[in-house]
């Protein structure tokens, strides 16, 4: 992973993954913006199971 750090990609070529380098224009995407992302899934936290 260290050694092909420099040949990922630093951001995307789109919304929520293009970084502006703007505050307000990150503040207002990350306050009212949307997330769809195939990649991404959110879900409850769930407790810890003990083995």
């Amino acid at each position: 992973m260290l050694r092909s750090l420099d040949e990922l990609p630093k951001q995307g070529s789109r919304t929520p993954w293009r970084l502006n380098q703007n505050y307000l224009l990150d503040l207002r995407l990350i306050r009212y913006g949307k997330i769809a992302d195939e990649g991404l899934r959110f879900s409850k936290h769930t407790a810890a199971v003990t083995v």
